[in-house]
């Protein structure tokens, strides 16, 4: 199995392999684009040839399809749920006066980036992803140096980060804190330290004042932790996709049925009978083939390895989002892209190619794999993000309407249930669920 992080670490000096490169190529793509891409290779490779089609009907259940609420794009135009983030930035990229070459460079980090706006990638993933491109001279220092300028520039702050911890200090430096010197040590060595406030060890650690590490918490509670987050989330019709799996429901258990590609195919048994009839290895006809049973071999190997990354990738999802299939979105544990990474053993930016415009087909419907994963709000139940919105929507839909809750009253009736959260974002969840305030929703 092709490990990303592994590979792309033994790879630093050299360009990535042809098998890792086709690896990210075919994680990207979802299961009717797969099918497009062996269909191609079956008419340009003649050492490819077709085998028996998979049943399709004992490979698909019936089930209800809900409203996806992102567009499925081919893979030259790949896009995660951020889609007013990019075409914001996109707007921005037009403004500036850089050479083509380097707006072609950055608009293709634009389309790389996550959810948050935050890029996964490795600047060789990048460079290896810009080679169709045709553009000469390129190096992993100088997509770095084009990043940090796009982290200057663009708008929101914190855009183009690779971390949280990176985001923070971006939004330090172009805000000018006057303690930003201090806070950066205290981001670099501390972060965990602080979020636990850990104040004393902190200052003794660093030989700053406890005033200033507190300050730097207070500092930090004021910057964005995600700055996509401005941005809502559009809803818009589809064209219909394969789900990657189908999971249905037997006696309270979730059995996972992963789905593959309609296609089987297989290298040509006479094309390997004819190279080692061939006398002369160096003839044109032997160094085709060759290459062509290379390639068709190495094929097959990726589409197989892609299937159990896929299949280790939503088990992994399942164990930890059953409740959540089984009993509704209030029921949504937090996860995110690192945990699942973490269990799998590859690097983040894999699982978010994974499940960037992929679907999983469940009781609940079928359910675009991004929605799945979800932020943690602090708390003693550890609740996700979504779980308290639905919560908030259900106190506001049983509150009496001549007396409706106001926003502190939600507080402290989620602080009852052990969910501490702060009341601005209890407003910020009430406007993503366009519920309007307390003083509009009364009865008179």
């Amino acid at each position: 199995m092709i490990k990303l992080n592994k590979k792309v670490a033994q790879g630093q000096r050299n360009q990535l392999s042809f098998e890792s490169k086709l690896f990210i190529r075919l994680i990207n793509l979802d299961l009717n684009q797969i099918d497009e891409y062996i269909e191609k290779e079956l008419i340009e490779n003649p050492c490819l040839e077709e085998s028996e089609l998979y049943d399709a009907d004992k490979l698909r259940i019936d089930t209800h399809t809900k409203d996806y609420s992102e567009n499925l794009l081919n893979v030259d135009a790949l896009e995660d749920r951020s889609k007013n983030l990019i075409e914001y930035l996109a707007r921005q990229l037009n403004l500036f006066e850089i050479s083509r070459e380097e707006k072609k460079i950055i608009s293709s980090i634009i389309h790389l980036l996550d959810e948050r706006g935050f890029i996964l990638s490795t600047n060789l993933e990048i460079l290896s992803s810009l080679e169709d491109k045709k553009i000469l001279g390129l190096n992993e220092i100088s997509i770095e140096e084009l990043i940090r300028k796009a982290q200057r520039f663009f708008d929101p702050p914190g855009v183009f980060s690779r971390s949280l911890q990176e985001c923070l200090k971006i939004q330090l430096e172009l805000s000018n804190n006057p303690n930003k010197d201090v806070f950066f040590r205290i981001i670099d060595n501390h972060f965990e330290d602080l979020a636990r406030k850990d104040f004393k060890d902190i200052s003794k650690n660093l030989g700053v004042d406890q005033a200033i590490v507190k300050k730097c918490l207070v500092d930090l509670s004021e910057l964005s932790f995600n700055p996509a987050d401005i941005f809502p989330e559009i809803e818009t019709s589809i064209n219909f996709t394969e789900p990657e799996a189908y999971v249905y429901e037997q006696n309270n258990k979730l059995i996972i049925q992963l789905n593959r590609s309609s296609k089987k195919i297989k290298v040509s048994d006479y094309y390997k009978k004819m190279i080692k009839l061939e006398k002369d290895q160096n003839s044109e006809v032997f160094l085709y083939l060759k290459d062509k049973l290379k390639s068709a071999t190495v094929m097959i190997k990726t589409i197989i390895e892609r299937e159990q990354m896929y299949e280790n990738v939503i088990k992994s999802i399942i164990e930890v989002q059953k409740d959540y299939i089984l009993k509704g979105e209030r029921y949504l544990n937090p996860l995110k892209l690192s945990d699942i990474a973490v269990k799998v053993d590859v690097h983040e930016s894999t699982i978010s190619r994974i499940t960037r415009n992929k679907y999983i087909s469940t009781p609940r419907g079928t359910l675009n794999m991004k929605s799945f994963f979800s932020n943690k709000v602090k708390s003693e139940d550890s609740n996700s993000s979504i779980a308290v919105r639905d919560m908030i929507d259900e106190l506001i839909t049983k509150e009496n309407k001549k007396s409706p809750l106001s926003d502190l009253d939600i507080k402290k009736e989620l602080d009852q249930k052990g969910v501490n959260i702060a009341r601005r974002t209890i407003a910020k969840y009430r406007n993503i669920l366009k519920i309007s305030s307390s003083i509009k929703r009364r009865v008179k």
